[in-house]
């Protein structure tokens, strides 16, 4: 299955990443943004519970703030980020799923 990625539309940044049967969204953003990244990947025809990972590049607050919120919106979606930003997410997003 061919791999595609997609831009929210917003004036921040997050990026869709989606092939075979999971996906991943990069850059997660702040609060304000979750709405919109649920709005893409369900105008994309595409199940919130695809979503495997939520990959954030790094753990300023412009990056991660929305973390939470959006894994109330993605059920099976994990956090992955680099070892020495896991305790900053971890508490950020305290769900376990870091």
């Amino acid at each position: 299955t061919p791999r595609k990625a997609r831009r929210v539309k917003s004036r921040r940044r997050a990026m869709l990443h989606f092939g075979g049967e999971r996906m991943a969204v990069l850059e997660p953003g702040e609060d304000g943004l979750v709405p919109a990244v649920v709005a893409a990947i369900k105008e994309c025809d595409l199940d919130l519970d695809r979503v495997a990972y939520v990959i954030p590049t790094h753990i300023h607050l412009h990056h991660i703030q929305g973390v939470p919120l959006l894994l109330k919106e993605l059920p099976q979606a994990k956090v992955v980020v680099h070892p020495r930003g896991a305790p900053d997410a971890r508490e950020e997003a305290p769900c376990g799923r870091c």
